[in-house]
């Protein structure tokens, strides 16, 4: 598998596998919901053994297969943010607001049109949990160990200019009880692993920025909000 390429064939509900060259070798999957069946997959990628790991996106899962595309696992399953008593509003920027102010989360486990997959050395695995707002964090047998949500509470550089130059976004900026939604992820579309710096990526589309964590190897209970 390290001279082709795996290819998400979202409309066909299939992947297919290419030489370096562009020649096609083979090709597994079908419309469907269950084991090796997907329903617009998105995103992909492979681990070190070669086992590819495919964001099923309308079947709200990860499905692992073999470098010969024979089903292994499956993570997840679909789940969205509940309608918690009291709640008096809810935003498309983020989760349920309570009259507390404190955001609801979806517990583990639970994806809601996952867009994206990464894996990385240790064979953790992440997935771009998209209508969740969030990246969820997964061991190699697809126990969860974490959900990442954002933090970004020290803007860019080229953020804080951007407001520099602007007093009326000043001004909103102050008159804002709090900015917490900002440092949170919106529909976060794409996650990757770098290995040389132990670094977890996340494209935070609707927020037009990056958000980069680095990973952290001695959790022992589940974290939840990070």
């Amino acid at each position: 598998m390290s001279s082709s390429s795996s290819v998400v064939d979202s409309g066909n509900n299939r992947l297919q596998v290419f030489t370096g060259e562009g020649k096609f070798l083979a090709r597994c999957g079908k419309a469907g919901r269950g084991d090796g069946e997907f329903n617009q997959p998105w995103g992909i990628t492979l681990d070190q053994a070669g086992n590819i790991y495919v964001a099923d996106w309308k079947n709200h899962r990860v499905q692992k297969l073999s470098p010969q595309g024979k089903f292994m696992m499956k993570i997840g399953e679909y789940g969205t943010v509940p309608v918690a008593p009291g709640a008096y509003a809810v935003s498309y920027m983020g989760p349920y607001i309570l009259p507390s102010g404190t955001p609801g989360y979806p517990k583990a486990g639970l994806l809601n049109h996952p867009t994206d997959v990464a894996v990385d050395t240790d064979g953790d695995i992440y997935v771009a949990d998209w209508g969740n707002h969030r990246v969820c964090v997964f061991d190699a047998e697809g126990g969860p160990i974490a959900n990442l949500i954002g933090d970004a509470q020290v803007m860019s550089k080229w953020g804080q200019m951007s407001i520099d130059a602007n007093p009326d976004m000043m001004k909103a900026r102050r008159r804002v009880r709090s900015l917490e939604p900002e440092y949170r992820f919106c529909f976060p579309t794409a996650v990757d692993f770098d290995p040389e710096t132990d670094r977890i990526i996340v494209a935070d589309s609707q927020r037009n920025r990056l958000q980069i964590y680095r990973k952290v190897r001695d959790y022992v209970d589940f974290q939840a909000n990070l």
